[in-house]
């Protein structure tokens, strides 16, 4: 999946979910998110988890990653194959995991969605895009079934 993304205002709050359960309607976060005023305000918490890029709550991006301002547009693109699965933001490749690794499941253990069976393990399932009382813009979404 590619799209291009920008948000709108300071402190503005998104995401793409993949892998959505039909009956939970959660799935695996591909976080964007105003990283400057979140930080800054005190009101993102003190690990970059949370930070956009992220594998929400599971896998911080690279401190490498070039995110653009807000109000200019963003690349953001998620690749999956056989479990493996990639978040890019603008041309470089952020984060990386296997979904079905012991390492997942220990992550997954150790935050908010240990309670829910089987989280982010479904064969197929649904995209989300997030919706946080933010204005976020997209455009171009391309997605290929593999």
């Amino acid at each position: 999946m590619k799209w291009e993304w920008k948000l709108s205002e300071p402190g503005a709050n998104s995401g793409i979910k993949y892998f959505v359960n039909n009956e939970t309607g959660l799935g695996i976060e591909y976080q964007m998110i105003d990283d400057n005023d979140w930080v800054t305000s005190g009101k993102m918490q003190a690990n970059d988890y949370h930070t956009t890029g992220a594998v929400y709550e599971l896998y911080a991006p690279s401190s490498t990653k070039e995110l653009k301002p807000v109000g200019e547009w963003n690349d953001g693109k998620i690749i999956s194959r056989d479990g493996e699965i990639e978040h890019w933001l603008n041309g470089r490749l952020i984060a990386k995991y296997n979904r079905f690794s012991n390492d997942f499941k220990e992550k997954i253990a150790l935050s908010k969605f240990a309670k829910i069976e089987g989280f982010g393990l479904d064969k197929e399932g649904h995209i989300l895009l997030q919706d946080h009382e933010s204005i976020v813009y997209f455009r171009n979404i391309k997605i290929r079934r593999l």
